[in-house]
């Protein structure tokens, strides 16, 4: 995508009702209150009638993606529309509008990372799979911006290409290029959220267990020493030497799948960003967030990061078989309401 997409104007309509808040002078004395994130935008997708399972009653293959976008993409649009709205009605000037931007895309990131990591888990079936990491949900995202639609061309990612946004629609001093202009961000970060949320459907839109996933992940703040080590020996905190970041790290450097390594890149950058938000953070913002919110923290990422080596395999440690991206989705028949927890090795 060349920048001069970027250093053009959208088209009208495509953020309606932006235009007036990014004035050429910013606010002064802004009181802007504070804003944060509720995953809303999450619930209206997992519960929208036309999204149900037995709406879409389509094998989950990689056409599936297409058709969600054929038949459902302004409803998608729509929905995006009214979050965007939601999060900017407040906002006078780009100052404003700049501030409220950093919740935005923080909103985005954590919910491809509990779109992934919470779906999965919760879709991981009844065979002994620990995680079902869903290949297309990582890997096959498609972006082409067409009037008031996402379509189908070429690949990007859906868990890692969320990296970008900390880059290139939030302002950085050490950026290599020119700043984008604020009204080409919100196009992009509105267009990208409704291509996830496109696939997040197209892949059979599973339900988000938040506090299940948080009881069975609990061990992943604590590390047990690399194999081979007696059962006694001691467990390494979350950021100690030998903890698991860094036994994750090491091992997705080991493992040969292209993927792995990207999708660690971007859970570490999040939590270098945001794995300090304590649980409860969340918890605001009235009755019509994501059920069960006020329990995350900034632990999903290394929740989410481990069940994904649990997964792909431990290649640096003795004994531990490599595995496979699953390609399956998020079937109904493959949920289970609770299970047990997987190990960490």
């Amino acid at each position: 995508m060349p920048p001069s997409f970027f250093a053009k104007l959208p088209e009208p309509g495509i953020i309606a009702g932006l235009t007036s808040r990014l004035s050429l002078t910013r606010s002064l004395g802004s009181s802007l209150e504070e804003k944060r994130p509720t995953f809303a935008f999450l619930r209206r997708i997992r519960d929208h009638p036309k999204f149900s399972p037995s709406s879409l009653a389509r094998s989950l293959d990689e056409n599936q993606y297409e058709r969600v976008v054929t038949d459902h993409g302004e409803t998608i649009t729509k929905l995006v529309d009214e979050w965007a709205k939601e999060w900017l009605e407040d906002t006078h000037g780009e100052e404003e509008v700049e501030k409220r931007l950093h919740g935005m895309v923080e909103e985005v990131v954590w919910g491809n990372v509990i779109w992934f990591g919470v779906g999965g888990w919760h879709a991981r079936g009844t065979s002994g799979r620990p995680f079902n990491a869903d290949f297309f949900m990582y890997v096959w995202s498609f972006l082409l911006v067409v009037p008031k639609l996402i379509y189908l061309t070429n690949s990007a990612h859906l868990l890692t290409s969320a990296i970008f946004l900390c880059t290139i629609v939030l302002p950085s001093h050490n950026a290599p290029y020119s700043a984008v202009p604020l009204s080409s961000r919100v196009t992009l970060l509105k267009s990208y959220l409704a291509t996830c949320a496109g696939w997040y459907i197209a892949r059979g839109n599973a339900r988000l267990p938040i506090k299940d996933f948080y009881n069975a992940t609990i061990d992943r703040l604590t590390a047990p020493p690399a194999a081979p080590a007696p059962p006694s020996a001691p467990r390494k905190p979350l950021m100690a030497p030998g903890g698991p970041w860094e036994r994750i790290i090491v091992n997705t450097v080991a493992n040969p799948d292209e993927h792995l390594p990207k999708a660690t890149r971007s859970l570490s950058t999040f939590a270098t960003c945001w794995g300090a938000r304590p649980a409860g953070y969340y918890a605001g913002g009235g009755e019509k967030g994501l059920e069960e919110r006020e329990v995350l923290d900034g632990t999903l990422f290394v929740r989410v990061a481990s069940l994904t080596l649990d997964r792909l395999g431990w290649a640096h440690e003795s004994g531990k078989g490599l595995g496979r991206w699953d390609r399956d989705g998020f079937p109904e028949s493959s949920r289970v309401d609770r299970g047990v927890d997987s190990p960490f090795l």
